[in-house]
């Protein structure tokens, strides 16, 4: 009874956490182009994961299942609580008026990213989990085309959810989630005259909105023979309104003035996922994910900064975004030193480009809205499980664009 008590307790302490937690939230906009290549976070939470490629879909055996795979919940048959912390860092590229005055820049990120706790009922397993979809922060100088930009963004987007897996047979379980995502984006791109950054800028935007959707999940985890499980998964990613403002700097009374106002609508990417696993009596685990993302869905409302679907003879149509296909493979062995069971595992991810770019005739904005490149993403790991009741982990990931460092911890009651 004593330790009974000892797990509700921290449960609920856990569950205030997770939904209690204060959150600064930031939404998503594609207003202009600092924006048209955004690092959303599709792949599987978790040092373990991380150092697996983000392979999981198909494996989903920890409290990172509550996003991963919920249905994989019903694999825990104890209560647990797992939370990431990770450090990274994306390049990324903004354009004034295309090369020569092209410039790359590096968005930062660092946090507590992901965090849930699990919790066995007779019938069904429940998490709940919070999880950040992105989260970056850049602030830079730019010089082109004899003007010079200073750009300034603080972008984070984060659910609070709800997680179910229950059995349907022996060999097959589906679960689903539902999760309230918060979001806010902040953006402040000024156009100055001089290099010295010193008088007001000429020209100033400012997307500063704010908004909150549901998200949801729908997924399955199938063990059709031996120890080879496949899963399924759909997310549905949520939908935004937030607002685009641009200002003209009046000289004369020294004072910014409101040009225009224009609402838009963020549609975050669906996502279906594919993925399968296979353990080896030896201590060897290998899996792999596809995941095919709907950037399209970007381009749901997309107009110009002033509100059009035409700007200068050039359509909101005349801009494209890929549809793609997101490869994930990884490998784990784990092995005995002493009494401690300990894992390691390298993997790799294929990240098309998913850049929203220009696809018509004129020169000038092809210069603007360029197409991206795809990256090769490489990662290793390192896990202990210490008794029956702490694991930690750790992975990092290079790619040509990015790096992550990422801790992860699991508590078992």
């Amino acid at each position: 009874m004593k330790h009974t008590k000892i797990h509700l307790l921290l449960f609920l302490i856990g569950l205030a956490f997770c939904v209690g937690v204060p959150d600064t939230v930031f939404a998503l906009i594609v207003g202009d182009n600092n924006s048209f290549n955004l690092n959303f976070r599709f792949n599987s939470p978790g040092a373990r994961a991380s150092g697996m490629g983000g392979a999981f879909i198909g494996l989903a055996d920890d409290a990172t299942a509550a996003y991963t795979n919920p249905a994989g919940l019903t694999i825990l048959t104890e209560p647990e609580v797992s939370i990431e912390q990770k450090i990274g860092e994306y390049e990324n590229i903004f354009t004034l008026y295309g090369p020569p005055n092209s410039q790359d820049f590096t968005e930062t990120n660092s946090g507590f990213t992901f965090l849930s706790l699990v919790h066995q009922t007779k019938k069904a397993t429940l998490s709940l989990y919070r999880h950040e979809l992105i989260n970056i922060r850049s602030e830079d100088d730019f010089d082109g085309y004899s003007n010079y930009v200073r750009m300034e963004r603080d972008i984070m987007a984060v659910t609070n959810g709800v997680g179910l897996g229950f059995k349907v047979t022996d060999n097959l379980s589906l679960g689903g989630s539902i999760g309230f995502s918060q979001l806010r984006y902040y953006c402040t791109t000024g156009v100055f005259n001089d290099t010295s950054f010193s008088p007001p800028p000429g020209f100033l935007i400012l997307i500063d909105g704010e908004d909150i959707s549901t998200q949801l999940n729908l997924s399955l985890l199938w063990n059709p023979v031996g120890n080879l499980n496949i899963g399924l998964v759909y997310r549905q990613g949520p939908e935004f309104k937030t607002t685009y403002d641009s200002f003209d700097y009046n000289t004369v009374d020294e004072i910014f003035e409101l040009e225009y106002t224009t609402k838009y609508t963020l549609k975050v990417p669906d996502v279906y996922g594919v993925g399968a696993s296979y353990r080896f009596n030896f201590g060897l685990t290998m899996a792999a994910d596809v995941n095919y993302i709907e950037y399209s869905d970007l381009l749901k409302d997309f107009r110009f900064p002033d509100g059009s679907t035409s700007f200068g003879g050039i359509s909101s149509n005349d801009f494209d975004v890929d549809d793609t296909f997101e490869i994930h493979a990884g490998i784990e062995y784990v092995f005995d030193i002493g009494s401690t069971p300990v894992a390691v595992r390298s993997g790799y991810t294929h990240k098309p480009d998913h850049r929203i770019h220009y696809t018509g005739s004129d020169a000038g904005w092809g210069n603007w809205a360029p197409e991206g490149d795809d990256d090769n993403i490489f990662a290793v790991g390192l896990g202990a499980v210490f008794s029956e009741w702490l694991q930690i982990d750790g992975a990092a990931s290079f790619g040509d664009f990015e790096k992550e460092y990422i801790v992860s911890l699991v508590y078992r009651f």
